[in-house]
C-alpha cells in the first residue's frame, strides 16, 4: 500500500466515522424529543449521584417553600386541607415530586415547615 492509498484509506475512515456520529446524535436527539430517558445511571460515579440527589432536593425546597406560602395563607383562613388541595391543583402548583396536592400531601406540607 502506497502513502497516497493509506491517506485515502484514512480520510474514508475519518468521513464515515463523522457521518455515523452525526446520525446517532440526530437519533439521539429525536429520541429526546419523544420523551425518552437516555444515559445509564448505573454509569454514573458516586459523586455525581449525590450532586444530582443534592439538586433534587434543591429544586423540591423550593417547590415545598411555595405551595406552603399559599397553603398556609389559606389555612389561617380555616380553610380545610380538601380546599387547599383542590385550590393548588387548580392554581397549577405541583408537589415537590410533579404531582397533584391531596389533603394528606398537604397536611404533611404544613407539618413539614411547623
Amino acid at each position: 500500500m502506497s502513502k497516497l492509498e493509506f491517506f485515502f484509506y484514512v480520510e474514508m475512515i475519518q468521513r464515515d466515522t463523522k457521518r455515523i456520529s452525526e446520525r446517532t446524535k440526530k437519533a439521539l436527539d429525536i429520541k429526546k424529543k419523544q420523551g425518552f430517558k437516555l444515559g445509564n445511571p448505573e454509569n454514573l460515579t458516586h459523586a455525581a449521584k449525590m450532586k444530582g440527589c443534592q439538586v433534587r432536593k434543591q429544586k423540591a425546597q423550593v417547590a415545598n417553600l411555595n405551595a406552603y406560602k399559599q397553603a398556609s395563607d389559606m389555612r389561617k383562613d380555616g380553610k380545610s386541607y380538601r380546599y387547599i388541595a383542590n385550590k393548588l391543583n387548580e392554581y397549577g402548583v405541583l408537589t415537590s415530586r410533579g404531582g397533584k396536592f391531596y389533603p394528606m400531601s398537604v397536611k404533611n406540607l404544613l407539618d413539614l415547615f411547623t
